[in-house]
Order: C-alpha cells, then sequence, then structure tokens
C-alpha cells in the first residue's frame, strides 16, 4: 500500500509505494532532505508510517517488527560507538545484543575486520579513527551473519577514492545472497551498485528503474573526461568536439585535462570522434 509520514513539523514520506526483490540490490538515490532516512526507519519498524502498511514477505512490518529486525543488520547515516571502545568490544556488544555464542561472534569479527582492512586497528580505540575508518567499522558490523536483510544509510559518506571501492567490493559480493538496500546522494554509486533504482525528492519517489532504464528515460547524454598528453592543446580537443559532435559542449576545461558532455544526439558520431582523439 502506499506509505505516508506525518510528523508535527512536516510530511517526510509522502505516498510512497515500491517492491525490494530477494536478493537485489535496491538503492533509494536523492538529495539530502528528501526522505531516504525516514524511508529505512519506517522499513525496520523504528516508527509507524501515518497511513498505509509495509509488508515484508507478505506480512505486515507492524506484526513482525521484532522478527524483522532480528533478521535486518543496519547502517546508520551517522556512527554510533560507544566512548572508548574499541572495533573489538563493539563486536562483542552487537554480537551479544543478536544472541550469538562467543565462538561465532569471534568468527565474524575476524572474518569482517579482514574484509574491510581493519585488522590492526581492532584494539584501538574507535574514537581515535578517521571518518573513513569509523565509516567502514559501521558496515562491518551490520554485516554479521544471521541476516538476510542489510540496510545502508549513505555507507560511503566522507570515504576517501580507495574506502570507498573496499566497500563497493563487499557490497558486490553481498548482493549475491543478501538483500540489500541502500541509499545514497552519488549517482556514481547509484549506477555501479545497483540491480535498481528509486529516485526520492521531497518525501516522493519520482522513478523507479534498472540504471540503464532510468538514464535511457531521462539522462540527457554522457560526461567523457579527457587527459591530455604533452604535445596536445585543450583547443584541439574542442576543435574535434565541434567537428563530430555538434550538440555536445565542454563541461570544464582544465591545465591538463577536460570533460565533455556528450549529447544524446551525438552518440551515433561517439565512436569516430573517439578514434580521431586517440
Amino acid at each position: 500500500s502506499y506509505v505516508t509520514k506525518v510528523f508535527p513539523s512536516c510530511t517526510a514520506v509522502k505516498e510512497i509505494r515500491m517492491e525490494i526483490h530477494k536478493n537485489e540490490l535496491f538503492t533509494l538515490l536523492g538529495p539530502n532532505g528528501s526522505g531516504k532516512t525516514t524511508s529505512i526507519n519506517l522499513l525496520t519498524a523504528v516508527f509507524p508510517p501515518t497511513f498505509g502498511d509495509i509488508y515484508v514477505q507478505g506480512d505486515s512490518i507492524t506484526q513482525v517488527r521484532h522478527e524483522i529486525q532480528e533478521r535486518t543488520g543496519i547502517c546508520n547515516q551517522f556512527d554510533y560507538f560507544w566512548p572508548h571502545f574499541s572495533p573489538k568490544q563493539m563486536f562483542n556488544v552487537i554480537g551479544s545484543f543478536k544472541g550469538y555464542p562467543q565462538s561465532d561472534i569471534d568468527s565474524e569479527m575476524k572474518r569482517l575486520m579482514e574484509t574491510f582492512h581493519l585488522t590492526a586497528y581492532m584494539n584501538r580505540e574507535t574514537d581515535t579513527f578517521s571518518g573513513g575508518m569509523k565509516r567502514k567499522l559501521s558496515v562491518a558490523l551490520s554485516c554479521m551473519k544471521g541476516v538476510d536483510i542489510i540496510i545502508l544509510d549513505e555507507p560511503t559518506s566522507g570515504m576517501d577514492p580507495v574506502s570507498r571501492t573496499e566497500v563497493w567490493d563487499v557490497l558486490e559480493e553481498l548482493r549475491k545472497t543478501k538483500t540489500v538496500l541502500l541509499t545514497t546522494h552519488s549517482m556514481e554509486e547509484a549506477d555501479a551498485l545497483s540491480d535498481r533504482i528509486g529516485i526520492m525528492f521531497g518525501g516522493r519517489l519520482r522513478a523507479v528503474g534498472t540504471p540503464y532504464g532510468l538514464k535511457q528515460r531521462f539522462g540527457k547524454g554522457y560526461k567523457v573526461d579527457v587527459i591530455l598528453n604533452d604535445g596536445y592543446t585543450s583547443d584541439e580537443v574542442t576543435d574535434l568536439l565541434h567537428k563530430y559532435l555538434h550538440d555536445s559542449t565542454v563541461i570544464t576545461n582544465a591545465t591538463v585535462s577536460l570533460s565533455l558532455g556528450i549529447d544524446k544526439r551525438d552518440m551515433h558520431a561517439l565512436p569516430e570522434f573517439l578514434v580521431k582523439l586517440g
């Protein structure tokens, strides 16, 4: 059914209806304030809907709230670690909350700390971690065994490119056996990871589809980054652009590189342009 969440100050989510399939990586894409985090809180039964209902495998989430929360691992938008706690202590706390025996906690801690390249920091206080390290630890804690739904609220926010790539690699593996819901405001991230994307704005779900389908329906074209070798100038690239791609433009022009906006109407001539460019 259509789901709405009303707070005293605003209507955060307005008549959302969507379906997330088993073993699918579904991404909610939208700017800050679009309703992504509120949607996650509704899906994890933190907030009850003001109107409508949410169903998980045919059961109303209001009836199976605790079962859903037990089956769900979540990485919140902000990192929550108890003061002066180490990753080892955080794993013990989360594992104990979930009722895991100590042997399972230890094996999961070892596996996930290795996966996220954090083993060397096992006993360091999380207060000393960089923002990227804290985000990786938050994602790791959400991926402990026993869950079949993983919800990640902007998991790569504040990460350096290397750490972001590490998390992307983990998500590529998770999508094979888990149902993953990801939120982001990065089109690049949504395009790289998602089976399907839901675009949110102003509390409403504006469009849902595969990355390719959404780009075909709403995209204006592609961006091509050109790195200039010695002896080549930006004017030469611009001249080729105007000769072969009449509806395309230069987005940015730096000393050693250019970003070109390739219009969809010029796609037929793009291969010839790239050959001449090379």
